[in-house]
C-alpha cells in the first residue's frame, strides 16, 4: 500500500505541560473512540489492563488528556472521544502526541466509520493517514493497532469488516518502513456474547478479554 504523505508542523512544546508529560516509567496512551473511554460504565478494558501492569510491577501509566474510571483504575487518563472517526481522532491527534509524549500507543479506531457507514471505501486511507500523522509526531513511538472487535448488527459489521482487510497491508507496510507497529486482532477475540445490547461496546467480559490481548502485546516493549 502507497503511504500516504502528510505535511505537518509539529507544534512548539508549551513551558507549562501537564504533570504526566513528565512522568518516569512507560507512558501508555489509549487512543481511540468509545470503546477507549470505556462506555458504558468508564474504565472498559484499561481496568483489567492496569491491574495486570500492578501485579507484573510494570512501571507504566496512561496518558490522555481524558480522565473516567472506576476507583479500582489507578490511572484513569486516556485519549478516548466517543463518537469520533478515524479522520476526527487524526484531526486532534498531533496536539495529544505533542503534549504527552506517550511511549507506546494503543491504537483501537474506525467503530464509528462502520457503525455511520462513512466513506468506508477510503477508510484504509484514513487510517494510513492517522498512524502517518503519529510516526511524524513520534518517529521512536511504539503503535500498537487493533482490529476492531465485531457488532452483533450485520450492516455494522460488513462495515467493520471492511476497515480490518485494510489493516494488515498498512501495518506492514509501515514495518517495511522501520517503525515499531503491531497489529492486535481484537475481531478475533471477541464474540457475540462478548457485545452489549447496543450491538457495538463490549461487555465488562469482553473489555477484559481486550486488555489481555493488549497486556501480551505490551510486554515484550517494557524493557
Amino acid at each position: 500500500m502507497l503511504a500516504i504523505i502528510v505535511n505537518l508542523t509539529v507544534q512548539n512544546l508549551s513551558p507549562h505541560l501537564p504533570a504526566q508529560a513528565a512522568l518516569n516509567g512507560y507512558r501508555i496512551m489509549p487512543l481511540g473512540a468509545s470503546i477507549t473511554a470505556g462506555v458504558p460504565n468508564g474504565g472498559g478494558y484499561r481496568i483489567k489492563l492496569w491491574n495486570i501492569a500492578q501485579a507484573n510491577k510494570w512501571n507504566i501509566h496512561f496518558v490522555g488528556s481524558q480522565s473516567n474510571g472506576p476507583k479500582s483504575l489507578g490511572d484513569k487518563h486516556h485519549e478516548g472521544h466517543p463518537g469520533y472517526r478515524i479522520d476526527q481522532i487524526a484531526s486532534l491527534v498531533d496536539d495529544a502526541l505533542v503534549t504527552y509524549n506517550p511511549d507506546i500507543i494503543l491504537l483501537y479506531i474506525g467503530t464509528n466509520d462502520a457503525v455511520q457507514n462513512y466513506n468506508l471505501i477510503n477508510a484504509p486511507e484514513r487510517l494510513q493517514s492517522l498512524i502517518n500523522r503519529i510516526f511524524y509526531d513520534i518517529p521512536a513511538v511504539h503503535l500498537l493497532v487493533a482490529k476492531i472487535g465485531l457488532s452483533t448488527n450485520e450492516k455494522y459489521n460488513a462495515g467493520i469488516q471492511k476497515i480490518n482487510a485494510g489493516i494488515p497491508n498498512i501495518v506492514r507496510y509501515e514495518q517495511a518502513q522501520g517503525h515499531s507497529i503491531k497489529l492486535v486482532d481484537m475481531n478475533r477475540v471477541l464474540t457475540k456474547n462478548d457485545i452489549r445490547s447496543d450491538q457495538i461496546h463490549p461487555t465488562q467480559h469482553g473489555y477484559d478479554k481486550m486488555a489481555d490481548e493488549w497486556a501480551k502485546a505490551i510486554q515484550p516493549l517494557l524493557k
